[in-house]
């Protein structure tokens, strides 16, 4: 990826950290098929690492024993942290 490409993905991100649940709501059919296509991959109790994680909520929401995050947009990572105490290992 381009570095302009990624410094406007990073600021676009921050840019909408504060509603992005919001969106999650509005879609939420479409977020629960996530969660379970996710579960049927994940096995319980496994560390996994997210990749984009963005608010947290895929992590909290799976049967992991600890689940490492990282997002590209510094706000996402402090939404998440702000929504769910148990993510310490969540990083920007």
């Amino acid at each position: 990826m381009k570095k302009e490409n990624y410094r406007y993905s990073e600021e676009y991100y921050n840019a909408i950290a504060g509603s992005y649940d919001e969106g999650k709501k509005k879609n939420q059919y479409y977020f629960q098929n996530l969660v379970s296509l996710f579960r049927s991959y994940v096995p319980p109790q496994k560390d996994v690492l997210e990749i984009g994680s963005g608010t947290g909520d895929l992590l909290t929401l799976l049967d992991v024993r600890k689940g490492h995050g990282i997002d590209l947009s510094e706000a996402m990572v402090k939404v998440a942290k702000e929504k769910y105490a148990s993510l310490r290992h969540i990083i920007y």
